[in-house]
Parts: C-alpha cells; structure tokens; sequence
C-alpha cells in the first residue's frame, strides 16, 4: 500500500515538474536554440541523459522488467524522497519565478 503512495505522488510530482519546466521553456525558446548551436553535442547529451532519468524509473513502475533490482528500504526512506521531491519542485518554482522577474525589470 505505500509503495503505490509513493508512486503516485512519485507520478504527480514529475507531471507537476514536466510542467513548470515547459512553461519555462516555450517563454524562452530563442534562446534555447542558441544554446544548442554552440554546444549541440553537450546539449544532447543531457537531453539524453533526462530522458533516461525520467523512462527508467517509469518502466519500473509499470512492468516487471526490471525486478531483479527490487529491494526492501524503510519506511522513512519514503517520506524521506517526498520531502526531497517537494523541495526541488519548490526550488525550480522558486528560480523560474526570480528569472522571470529579473526579465521583466529589463536588466
């Protein structure tokens, strides 16, 4: 039963974060294509890199493909890794919300 709380708050903090991050991004998409003309390769790479961050811990979610690397944590441990997730959103919320400010004075 908490392992399916965890998933689910796991779920709804990433399409929380999946969000803010879009938002953020289409407000500010020139200068993203910049970025990639000068450093396409590096740019890819963490593009890359995300995606396996984000499919990893989903396919294990919903398949059993990747069992075998089941293991047992207490119980804390969970509460532990929402109070981390909570905290990171509100940090990408909170550093989006200074970088839009700080634009909208025109420095």
């Amino acid at each position: 039963m908490l392992n399916n709380l965890f998933q689910v708050y796991y779920l709804i903090c990433l399409i929380v974060g999946s969000f803010i991050r879009v938002w953020y991004s289409r407000k500010y998409r020139q200068d993203r294509k910049a970025i990639f003309r000068e450093e396409g390769f590096a740019y890819g790479l963490l593009v890359s890199l995300w995606g396996v961050a984000i499919l990893i811990p989903i396919v294990h979610m919903f398949t059993r493909w990747l069992s075998f690397a089941d293991y047992d944590l207490p119980a804390w441990a969970g509460w532990t890794g929402i109070a981390i997730f909570a905290i990171a959103l509100w940090l990408v919320l909170a550093s989006i919300v200074l970088d839009l400010s700080h634009f909208s004075q025109g420095s």
